[in-house]
């Protein structure tokens, strides 16, 4: 249990003192959820700090509309919506599927707030992940649209993306995305064709597979 939480990501830099004194005053619950279960589901209430110890999850993002959804895969460790756990709003924003079989460690807020907030550590690395979290979403809102179509789609399908690498996949319709853009339908198929045959992405109907986000954002920084 000492080396698991010392690898998580709001524990490092702790000593093994401190993880002692912290087992012995914090529950904590590790669940084992099967292949294609629903680990946490969108609206659900954000009640514990949750930690993806093993397994491979699909996070499920639906636009408010519907208009589009983004399925985006993730290796543990990871760390479930931080940035939920306090605020205005305490729900998921996103759906959570087990690829493999996970195991997952839970720990309820009572807890983060009465004892593992006591320690200088865990609280400067929550507000580190917090923090970086809120400055990625602030440099793709101010982030300038290119003039080039193909690299317009890029922007735009990584200003969606959690992060900008691994691989990505888009359910939307040309129509809804030549919309969003401010073009024609034409156009995009055009952009998305172009796109393909440079192996940036794939094309299915109503589908957009990225095999590598991070190649999307070469080509947004002219290196494709």
């Amino acid at each position: 249990m000492f080396d698991t939480i010392l690898n998580l990501p709001l524990f490092q830099g702790l000593t093994q003192e401190d993880v002692t004194n912290i087992v012995g005053h914090v529950k904590f619950n590790f669940v084992r959820v099967e292949e294609g279960e629903t680990l946490f589901s969108a609206g659900s209430t954000c009640d514990y700090l949750c930690f993806l110890l093993r397994g491979q999850i699909e996070k499920v993002t639906a636009h408010p509309k519907k208009e589009f959804i983004i399925y985006e895969k993730y290796q543990a460790p990871y760390l479930f919506e931080p940035d939920r756990f306090f605020g205005l709003h305490n729900s998921y924003q996103s759906d959570y599927i087990a690829l493999s079989q996970c195991n997952v460690l839970k720990v309820k807020k009572i807890y983060v707030l009465n004892e593992l907030f006591n320690y200088d550590v865990f609280r400067m690395n929550f507000a580190g992940i917090v923090c970086s979290r809120a400055q990625a979403f602030a440099e793709k809102v101010w982030r300038q649209m290119p003039a080039e179509l193909e690299e317009r789609v890029c922007c735009f399908l990584l200003n969606y993306f959690d992060t900008p690498r691994g691989e990505k996949k888009v359910n939307i319709k040309m129509t809804d995305l030549a919309a969003f853009l401010g073009t024609s339908r034409l156009n995009i198929s055009k952009a998305l064709k172009s796109l393909a045959e440079r192996e940036l992405l794939q094309i299915r109907r109503s589908e957009i597979i990225v095999p590598d986000a991070s190649l999307l954002q070469g080509c947004i920084s002219g290196k494709q």
